[in-house]
């Protein structure tokens, strides 16, 4: 065969090089468009309180970023996240779990959750109501353990302010420690 005979044949089947591209567009530009139209929200999660630092801390140590970053985008579509938010904001459990995407910022602790879903009024909650409840699930235990140790240190206080006030009143002194300073500088005179 020479190069007239593909040229031939190129220009007798011309219509079906032209038409199956066309027909290809048309169907992708046809599904595009009864597509509903899709909106999308971000938030940033900003952690850096409790992630790095001491080793009291959740998060702590060289791969702390990276363990907080997996451990948020695997709450965030935990059943039991996704059915609060649903509960809160009204939107479908499956749209929320479909429409949620974590990425990291960089190699830091900071955590980018986008949402995208079919109804404009819905996306910033949804992804406010998602941010805020996996936030809450992953340092609840942290925060449970602070407020013990606040409510022991109150307790100490309190006993230290008991024991100053019964002080007070069996010496009949407010500021010992200005009546010490009066003396020392009194002796001292002399």
């Amino acid at each position: 065969m020479e190069t007239v005979s593909y040229l031939s044949i190129i220009r007798r089947r011309l219509w079906i090089l032209l038409l199956v591209p066309l027909l290809a567009v048309g169907v992708v530009v046809a599904w595009e468009l009864r597509q509903p139209p899709q909106y999308s929200a971000t938030a940033t999660i900003a952690a850096p309180a409790v992630i790095g630092g001491p080793g009291t801390n959740q998060y702590s140590g060289a791969n702390a970023p990276r363990a907080f970053v997996a451990d948020f985008s695997g709450a965030v579509t935990s059943p039991m996240i996704v059915n609060q938010v649903a509960e809160k904001t009204g939107a479908a459990p499956a749209s929320i779990k479909d429409g949620l995407e974590v990425s990291q910022i960089g190699s830091s602790s900071l955590v980018q959750l986008t949402y995208t879903g079919p109804r404009r009024d819905r996306v910033a909650s949804v992804v406010n109501e998602s941010a805020a409840a996996t936030i809450r699930f992953l340092f609840q235990t942290q925060v449970t353990l602070a407020q013990k140790t606040v409510g022991e240190a109150r307790k100490a206080v309190d006993r230290a302010n008991d024991a100053l006030a019964s002080f007070y009143k069996q010496t009949g002194q407010v500021l010992p420690d200005e009546a010490y300073r009066i003396a020392a500088q009194q002796v001292a005179d002399l």
